[in-house]
């Protein structure tokens, strides 16, 4: 073998007989809590970036850009979104309320923004639909309801649980903002929004992005906990969803956003690892990848773009061909 490969005997005894390096028993460490974080049930379905949020919540010292290597030695995968479907119908007669909100989604303070929306869960006794309000500050599920049938009295009850879980005063100066379905169109839910003096705001036609941060808790909801089972039961679907709404786990999850909210929003919030390291994490190198990552893209792409179109111009010039990208020299 030492023939075929090319090496000396001696060099392969001595690789044989070496103790493990410290930095190879720090990536086998580091592998085994990875793997036990992935197999949490609700952070099995974590990628790089929040898997190594939890490790540094955890006392951990490792980049980023370690742990995505190591999850990739190792097969671990996080779970994968599925294509996005238009299921908003808005193809009705009611009247339909303006786009007040306009993306406005960072909130200093609970209760003055509410999202809502309907979801869809299919088990193998048929469809299950949430419905479901989110406070703007606090990221928190504050109303939800699930039922058989997509119905007006689907969104009205979440809508009643919310307003009977958050006891607010009338001139609390409430907006509540969803899609333009005819659920939220009916002149039964537009009658409780007036007798609740809650302002009214829908989103534009076929654009999900004006209610994103709804969309974006749908989106987690279903990749890390509905998409992971198979429910035989509409009851089985309840109850899991109800735990995963009831502990948070979804609302809480780890995202780069929640790193840097404003612990003015903390209210009703449950506390986790991430939470708590948000409002004590010192400026280090740990989370400085968070804070730079946008200026390092804008910047590397700019000039990339500045460097492409000097090329173009100098196509015929002697230097051509010897422009390298600002990626490739970092």
């Amino acid at each position: 073998m030492c023939e075929v490969l090319e090496l000396s005997r001696s060099g392969f005894y001595a690789w044989r007989n070496r103790s493990e390096s410290v930095r190879s028993k720090r990536h086998s460490d580091l592998t085994c809590e990875i793997e036990a974080i992935h197999t949490d049930r609700d952070m099995k379905g974590y990628g790089s970036p929040r898997v190594h949020q939890e490790l540094v919540a955890r006392g951990h010292e490792v980049s980023e850009n370690t742990v995505a290597k190591l999850m990739r030695a190792n097969g671990i995968r996080a779970a994968s979104s599925r294509k996005f479907r238009v299921t908003t119908d808005s193809r009705h007669s009611l009247p339909v309320a303006k786009n007040v909100l306009n993306r406005e989604f960072q909130q200093e303070t609970p209760d003055r923004v509410w999202l809502a929306d309907i979801t869809y869960i299919w088990t193998r006794e048929g469809w299950l639909y949430l419905a479901c309000v989110l406070d703007a500050c606090s990221r928190k599920i504050v109303g939800w309801s699930m039922s058989d049938r997509m119905k007006q009295d689907l969104v009205l009850d979440t809508l009643r649980d919310a307003l009977g879980r958050r006891r607010l005063e009338r001139d609390v100066g409430l907006l509540h903002h969803s899609d333009r379905g005819s659920q939220y169109a009916s002149t039964a839910y537009q009658d409780l929004l007036r007798e609740e003096n809650i302002s009214c705001s829908m989103s534009r036609k076929g654009n999900c992005w004006d209610n994103a941060m709804m969309e974006s808790f749908f989106a987690t909801l279903k990749k890390e906990r509905i998409h992971q089972e198979d429910y035989s039961t509409r009851a089985d679907a309840r109850s899991s969803v109800f735990d995963e709404i009831q502990s948070g786990a979804t609302t809480t999850s780890k995202s780069e956003p929640l790193i840097f909210r404003s612990s003015s929003c903390s209210t009703g919030m449950r506390g986790s690892g991430a939470t708590e390291m948000a409002q004590s994490m010192p400026l280090s190198a740990t989370n400085m990848p968070y804070l730079f990552r946008p200026f390092r893209i804008a910047w590397t792409g700019g000039v990339n773009l500045l460097m492409s179109k000097f090329a173009r111009s100098r196509s015929r010039s002697p230097m051509r061909g010897r422009f390298l990208s600002v990626n490739r020299l970092a």
